[in-house]
């Protein structure tokens, strides 16, 4: 029998997945983004990797790279798959592993996170990068129409969402030189790559 609070994790991570699309969806709109990880000096990890979607392009492709999320569920689903991950907190993971990392990929993390937790996160990412790694956050556009009428909101734990702007100024203050940026009307998201400086 399992305790509440494990009742409580399983349902509401059952709750917070069911509106994410399936593994092959989610797959086949951020493999496109492995292509930017080509010649990052070190391991690639997926912050928030969820189901692996992007774990299993990194792995196609030939990548070292490591899946790190904080929903059991979610890691036991991405090792049932052959695919590397471990359970851990993504801040804390990011402080232990400073000046390590050749990339970082956060898709749909950072709005999750309120706004000063939020750029304490891409701190953290651009502390954890080696000189020359690379960082790419997705994460829904809020000016599609049914991202902020409805879609947005299905999932339990978003906080608030990032429009590219922020995004370009807060990558642009914290150091990174901004390869590409814009909208991906794939999935209704916009994204930003930046390499660490």
């Amino acid at each position: 029998m399992c305790s509440n609070d494990e009742r409580f994790r399983r349902i509401f991570s059952n709750v917070d997945n069911h509106f994410v699309g399936s593994m092959e969806h989610v797959y086949s709109y951020q493999k496109k983004y492995a292509r930017f990880f080509k010649g990052a000096p070190g391991l690639i990890v997926d912050l928030g990797c969820g189901q692996g979607a992007f774990l299993r392009a990194l792995a196609e492709e030939g990548f070292n790279y490591l899946g790190v999320d904080s929903d059991p569920q979610n890691i036991a689903l991405c090792q049932l798959n052959g695919l590397v991950a471990t359970l851990a907190d993504g801040a804390t993971f990011l402080r232990q592993h400073e000046q390590s990392l050749g990339g970082i990929f956060m898709a749909h993390v950072i709005e999750h996170y309120p706004g000063p937790e939020a750029l304490r996160l891409l701190v953290q990412c651009y502390d954890a990068l080696l000189p020359k790694g690379i960082l790419i956050v997705i994460t829904p556009d809020f000016k599609a129409e049914p991202i902020h009428a409805e879609q947005f909101w299905l999932s339990t734990s978003h906080v608030r969402p990032y429009p590219v702007d922020w995004l370009r100024c807060a990558f642009g203050e914290i150091g990174f030189k901004i390869v590409d940026s814009g909208n991906d009307s794939d999935f209704g998201d916009v994204f930003i790559v930046g390499i660490k400086s």
